[in-house]
């Protein structure tokens, strides 16, 4: 078994099918990977390699907290149990530490029991949980203006306006820890690229806005 920094077109198509194969619900293309990896290249991909098929993946990458780096590691459920996780997380360790991270996360979902316990074998413990909350569309009542606001869809000269706001409100965010915005390039990637942005106006001020992106659009 091997373990090896992700480079070669192959690494990459096998990096986002086992990723996808694991965590379905967060597609992710080789583009999208690529995007990101020349947009920061201090993140790290690594894939496992097995009898010349790919079958784990491993990410170490920052994260909007200045002490905290963010981890990822899959395994094909065929190939679990023998160490090709260990091997991924111990790869992964040693670039946290030379972006001066104090501490490493991750995200596993509640009902993933061999996972949970895999993680709390390495020290992990829990941080906070992530709800995804859900609701459907059908007849919507008219919306009822509020007084003083105008809300009107926003454009690329709006841009900058929209990024003080969310400069302003990141730190406001009801997270474990206090979280800065991300730089401008990163938040506009994620913030800007849905079909539409709104935002809602006293007199000429900006003072929000909502995005709306695609289910699935938000590769890893």
């Amino acid at each position: 078994m091997e373990v090896r920094r992700v480079e070669s077109d192959g690494d990459f198509s096998g990096y986002m099918e086992v990723w996808n194969a694991i965590t379905p619900s967060e597609p992710i293309t080789v583009a999208e990977t690529k995007r990101r990896l020349a947009q920061q290249p201090s993140r790290l991909y690594l894939v496992a390699e097995e009898d010349g098929r790919i079958v784990g993946s491993g990410f170490a990458g920052r994260t909007d907290s200045a002490e905290r780096v963010f981890f990822a590691v899959r395994v094909l459920p065929e190939s679990r149990r023998r160490g090709i996780g260990l091997a991924l997380y111990e790869a992964c360790r040693p670039h946290a530490v030379e972006l001066g991270a104090a501490m490493i996360s991750g995200r596993i979902a509640e009902h993933d029991s061999d996972s949970l316990r895999w993680a709390a074998n390495l020290g992990f413990v829990e941080f906070g949980r992530d709800v995804e909350l859900v609701r459907e569309l059908g007849d919507e009542a008219p919306v009822v203006p509020l007084e003083g606001i105008e809300i009107r869809e926003l454009t690329a000269p709006d841009h900058d306006a929209i990024y003080a706001v969310a400069v302003e409100c990141w730190p406001d965010m009801a997270t474990p820890e206090p979280m800065p915005a991300p730089p401008y390039d990163d938040w506009a990637y994620e913030e800007l690229r849905g079909p539409v942005v709104f935002g809602a106006f006293d007199g000429e001020q900006l003072v929000g806005y909502a995005a709306i992106a695609a289910e699935g659009s938000r590769p890893h």
